[in-house]
């Protein structure tokens, strides 16, 4: 038996593709963290995600 009790993953906030895979994969987010990455000169928001399984 597993204690897997959720996968949590991180996207970053303006990838539309990648969260609505995530979305239909049965992830939600569950907060987001502004200015989480630093990119050249220019900080981009990510947004965490859960996908929680049934104890």
């Amino acid at each position: 038996m597993s204690d897997l009790r959720s996968l949590r993953i991180c996207v970053e906030a303006n990838n539309r593709a990648a969260i609505d895979l995530y979305e239909a994969l049965g992830f939600t987010a569950w907060a987001v963290e502004k200015q989480a990455l630093l990119v050249g000169d220019h900080f981009h928001d990510e947004i965490h995600m859960r996908l929680d399984f049934a104890p």
